[in-house]
């Protein structure tokens, strides 16, 4: 009977994931998937994976010999969840697997179709390993939807935010609040570098520094931008406060790349100890997966397709 489930949801998954149809406009959606770990990526409308980023220490373990740029969906999930089995991330013996996944698009109807995509891939691919699970779209906890709620975005929006600000520490939340998705990713892909040199582990500390640099120069931009805005409404010339506001910025910036180069510097000695956790969760792992594998080869059935979008 299991089996037979399983193929059953094969077949309306595959009949499903055909049904999105193809788009000729461009565009690029943010996606989250927590098993644990977490890890999110950039997509676009030809499910190409673009970006890939680790969103805490075990999906920075899992990112750590895997290359997802430029893969589709439908391969790079199935490499995801193979990893997480050879790290022990995924119980083969477990009844279930619980796997969350939330997307943000410019337009509801990309955010709906990019996520609805994603949970398809990922529940194909755990049936196609006869493993046990619930995709589901992610649930936020009632005080992190709250402070979303109060900075007058979606829980999703909220965490995207504060991974970009992460990326890009340049990025004031105020301006982070008025960014639409695609412009938020154009800004994370010029910063890639500082997220690839950052460990995740040293990660709230450099948020926490980093905002103390935000806080010593925001509110002094905050009112020459008020300055800019009286002396234009008055027919006034702004020039001065211009460069400012442009001055403020630069010394900002030559604090955070300060910043950026300790926490790069000691991020060195953590990459090595999480090199040898991987190798050793590998190790741990490997007789009980490879015994599952035996025992349950994975199957290729289900397809994929572009997303419509816009």
């Amino acid at each position: 009977m299991k089996k037979l489930l399983i193929f059953l949801g094969i077949a309306i998954l595959g009949i499903s994931l055909t049904a999105c149809n193809t788009t000729d406009e461009a565009f690029e959606a943010y996606v989250t998937v927590d098993i644990n770990p977490s890890i999110g990526f950039v997509v676009n409308e030809e499910n190409i994976i673009q970006n890939a980023y680790a969103l805490n220490e075990d999906g920075e373990m899992l990112l750590l010999q895997l290359t997802l740029a430029n893969k589709s969906v439908e391969t790079a999930m199935g490499e995801v969840i193979d990893q997480a089995m050879n790290l022990g991330f995924i119980d083969v013996d477990a009844d279930d697997t619980i796997i969350e996944v939330d997307a943000l698009g410019d337009t509801d109807t990309i955010t709906n179709q990019v996520r609805t995509m994603v949970k398809e891939q990922l529940q194909l691919h755990m049936s196609n390993r006869a493993l046990g699970c619930l995709v589901q779209t992610r649930n936020y906890d009632s005080a992190f939807a709250a402070e979303a709620a109060n900075k007058g975005v979606s829980p999703m929006q909220y965490r995207f935010m504060a991974q970009a600000m992460l990326i890009d520490p340049e990025i004031l939340e105020d301006d982070a609040l008025e960014m639409t998705p695609e412009g938020l990713i154009t800004r994370m892909r010029a910063k890639a570098q500082i997220a690839a040199g950052i460990a995740l582990s040293l990660g709230e500390d450099f948020q926490a520094d980093r905002d103390a640099i935000h806080d010593e120069y925001k509110p002094q931009i905050q009112a020459l931008q008020l300055q800019i805005q009286t002396a234009e409404a008055a027919g006034q010339p702004t020039d001065d406060l211009v460069n400012a506001v442009n001055t403020l910025r630069a010394a900002m910036q030559v604090e955070i790349q300060a910043l950026i180069g300790t926490y790069t510097t000691q991020s060195i000695a953590v990459r090595t100890a999480l090199q040898v956790s991987f190798q050793a969760r590998i190790e741990l792992n490997a007789a009980k997966v490879a015994a599952y594998r035996q025992e349950h080869p994975t199957t290729n059935n289900g397809s994929t397709s572009a997303v419509s979008g816009k």
